[in-house]
């Protein structure tokens, strides 16, 4: 499970950032690569188990049982990947291995991403890994800073929109995908938004997590989303997902005309606030 959670993270990364061109190599044929699986492999993988049964079907004694469990699984995998980070600082295995915590959700604090980072960038070989993992810390970094990390993804008609070129006095940037409930029902809403506030400002920006293509441009034309469609192709694993931190869908920021963000994760009453004082 490691390996190909590795190889789906790398794939999506190199093949959505701008050094994307023939960068992905299998892992497995790495120097070191038997270290890392021994190292902690098994700890990532009871990692990723118990995320799963999470959302089983329990009782509410099981499921605290299992959360119990689950956060056990945490501290360790944690306490793990720092020793590791430590013993491989020298190699291109501590940036694979951060990069995989990322992708598992397993270390999401910002100030412990960037110590791992600061110590890879000191002592580690410059690397495409190293590479990816930076973009995706200094993107983290500048989301949490209230500034929109900048995206280049492409349309339905596959013309790359930046985002930092699209112009609006209020922007949504709306994480979705064509297979989430939830995501389809904000866009009828997001749909009244824009026909009335489009012309006094309001732009959206949606970017799908959706790895079918087909699936994604249908879901478009069935929801009228006739505002900036974009596609994120190797969806929770991609550069875009990643840097922005979305682990669920639908997930919103709202920016202002300067690449500021305002706010995320707005109620729509919130949202109809802002709206109303364009």
């Amino acid at each position: 499970m490691c390996s190909r959670i590795i190889s789906l993270l790398l794939f999506g990364l190199f093949t959505m950032t701008a050094n994307a061109q023939n960068m992905l190599e299998s892992i497995s044929a790495l120097e070191g690569y038997v270290q890392y699986t021994t190292g902690l492999k098994a700890y990532e993988d009871s990692l990723l188990y118990y995320r799963t049964e999470v959302g089983g079907n329990y009782t509410p004694a099981e499921r605290k049982i299992i959360l119990e469990k689950y956060a056990g699984a945490i501290k360790t995998y944690k306490n793990k990947l720092a020793g590791f980070i430590t013993a491989h600082k020298h190699d291109a295995w501590s940036a694979i291995a951060l990069l995989s915590a990322i992708y598992a959700q397993a270390e999401n604090d910002l100030s412990v991403l960037q110590q791992y980072a600061d110590t890879i960038r000191t002592y580690a070989p410059q690397t495409k890994y190293q590479a990816a993992l930076m973009e995706i810390v200094n993107a983290r970094k500048t989301v949490a800073a209230k500034r929109a990390a900048d995206l280049a993804l492409p349309d339905s008609n596959g013309k790359t929109v930046v985002l930092s070129g699209v112009k609006g006095k209020l922007i949504v940037l709306n994480f979705w995908a064509s297979w989430c409930g939830p995501c389809r029902q904000k866009n009828v809403q997001l749909k009244q938004l824009y026909n009335a506030y489009q012309s006094k400002g309001l732009e959206i920006v949606a970017v799908s997590l959706d790895q079918n293509k087909h699936a994604w441009l249908n879901a478009v034309k069935q929801d009228q989303a006739n505002w900036i469609n974009l596609l994120a192709q190797h969806g929770f694993v991609s550069y875009a997902a990643l840097g922005y931190n979305v682990s669920g869908l639908p997930k919103t920021f709202l920016l202002d005309g300067n690449g500021n963000i305002l706010d995320s994760n707005l109620q729509m009453t919130e949202l109809v606030k802002r709206l109303q004082a364009l």
